[in-house]
């Protein structure tokens, strides 16, 4: 039997985050082990528990909502199955070239967004 591991880098994207000490406080809350090879330091878990834990709160909600008898369960199946193709989706990024300021305050403010944004990607 083979255990799949997932690594803690991509685990986190999936479910949005970028910090690695908030993904491993979600880890503590639902209950996901993350585990590290000797003499290693990627750290990894295991890609069932991850899933499991990731779906969690959509199990609970369509368990309360349609309860567990056949029909149900496919059509929280289902439903779990569009939400797991949702997640896997690459986002689209917002496009900051489709909105144009019309006033003459609005491009001002804009201006200087602009301005603060470009500093801090620098410093980056």
């Amino acid at each position: 039997m083979k255990i799949h591991r997932l690594s803690v880098h991509l685990a986190a994207s999936m479910i949005g985050y970028t910090d690695q000490r908030a993904f491993k406080h979600w880890c503590e809350n639902y209950g996901v082990r993350i585990f590290q090879d000797l003499g290693s330091r990627a750290r990894y878990v295991f890609t069932k528990e991850f899933e499991d834990a990731a779906n969690y709160e959509i199990k609970k909600y369509t368990q309360k909502k349609y309860g567990n008898s056949p029909e149900e369960i496919t059509s929280t199946l289902k439903l779990m199955s569009e939400v797991l193709i949702a997640q896997k989706e690459p986002r689209e990024k917002y496009n900051r070239n489709k909105y144009s300021p019309t006033s003459k305050h609005e491009k001002i403010f804009m201006s200087r967004l602009t301005n603060v944004l470009n500093k801090n990607n620098n410093k980056r």
